[in-house]
This record gives C-alpha cells, structure tokens and sequence, in this order.
C-alpha cells in the first residue's frame, strides 16, 4: 500500500502566513494565520494543482477573484457533503465586495431556513479567501464568526480590504 504524505506550503500574505495542505498533487486545505502547523514543502517544486492553488491567492491579494471553477475542482478532491458543496460552490460565485447572511446563502444553495447549517458548512471550508466564507455575515449586520487565531479581525480586514462597505466598531 502506497503511503501518501501530507505536505504544507507556505504563502507569505498581508494577513499572515497562510498554508497550502496537499496529500501528494491534491490540495486538501487552506489554513489561515495561526494554526501552529510549520510548512514542510518547498513551493517552488509544488505540483501544478499546488501551484494553481497558490496563484488563485495572491491573486485574491491583488484585488481578483478566484475563477468559481477552481473552487469546483478543489471541492473534488475534498470529502464534503452534497449540501456543503451547492453551499461552497454558490459562494464561490458570490462577487468581491459583496455580503449575504447566512438565511440568504442557504436559500441560494436550495435550503431556505438552514442558516445554521450554512454556518456550519463556513466553519469547515476547506478552501477559504478561494471559497469566500468571510463575506457571509450575519442577519442584524454583525460580521459573524471566522476561524483562524484572529478570526474576527481577519474577517474585519478582509471585508474591508474588499471594500464590502461593512463598519465594525
């Protein structure tokens, strides 16, 4: 039996060193500033999968979307259920600088009242700033929860980078 490793490639960002996790050319993750985990693998011989993953985030960085495609083929390589996916991949649609609640989402993805659920898919996107899980905010205008170490001010830059127009006090 063939043992695949898990590797992790680092991507210096303006919100921290974020990782690519991969289990050989798949990528598997993407893991915000904060988690602890070290990078193990050298970017520069990433496989063309990584590589692709690494693009779409400095390009995120540099004030472009992902195209949604991309969320769609990573989502491939992931185990996610059927309601996580119609959630992740109408998301992936959802335009820099703009918001929807969390009810809004979940109605968008075919289940109107399953709000909670769709916090529940945000908390474990595999893929986010690719799957944009921080411009869902919740119903009374809070900005919601987002994970990471510095969740909160992350989401709070990130939606203000985007300009989505969102004060936080």
């Amino acid at each position: 039996m063939k043992v695949i490793r898990r590797e992790f490639y680092a991507l210096a960002t303006p919100i921290g060193e974020i990782l690519i996790e991969a289990c050989g050319e798949t990528p598997t993750r993407v893991i915000l500033p904060g988690s602890g985990i070290k990078a193990d693998a050298v970017m520069e011989e990433a496989p063309a999968r990584i590589k692709e993953t690494i693009e779409a985030l400095l390009a995120y960085f540099d004030g472009k979307d992902p195209d949604p495609t991309l969320a769609s083929r990573l989502l491939g390589g992931v185990q996610v259920s059927d309601f996580a996916r119609r959630v992740l991949e109408r998301l992936a649609e959802m335009p820099r600088g703009s918001t929807s609640s969390y009810g809004e989402v979940a109605a968008m993805a075919g289940n109107p009242g399953a709000a909670r659920a769709v916090g529940g898919v945000m908390r474990s996107n595999p893929f986010p700033l690719i799957i944009p899980c921080h411009r869902v905010v919740r119903s009374d205008g809070g900005i919601g929860g987002f994970g990471g170490r510095s969740g909160g001010a992350t989401k709070s830059w990130l939606l203000e980078f985007e300009g989505c127009g969102i004060t936080v006090s």
